[in-house]
């Protein structure tokens, strides 16, 4: 009898910056601020206004909702052709 292990969700960490892929495909990215004791996660995010140049909204998800998202720090450089 074939036995298959349940998948692991992937883990994140405070400071992680992660997208949420929205009903319509609009992609998100977000930053993890705490693991809540039901195991899903709060995630900021900077929604952009007119008034007053937007605002910071928290969310919550599951592992399954949200994916990594890795983002360069170092300096984006022009590759020649």
């Amino acid at each position: 009898m074939d036995h298959e292990k349940p998948v692991r969700s992937h883990v994140f960490r405070r400071g992680d910056k992660v997208l949420h892929v929205m009903e319509d495909e609009e992609e998100m990215v977000g930053t993890v601020m705490s693991e809540l004791p039901n195991g899903n996660y709060l995630v900021e995010f900077w929604v952009p206004g007119r008034k007053r140049g937007g605002y910071r909204t928290e969310l919550e998800f599951s592992a399954d909702e949200i994916i990594p998202c890795y983002i360069p720090l170092g300096p984006c450089k022009p590759q020649s052709a």
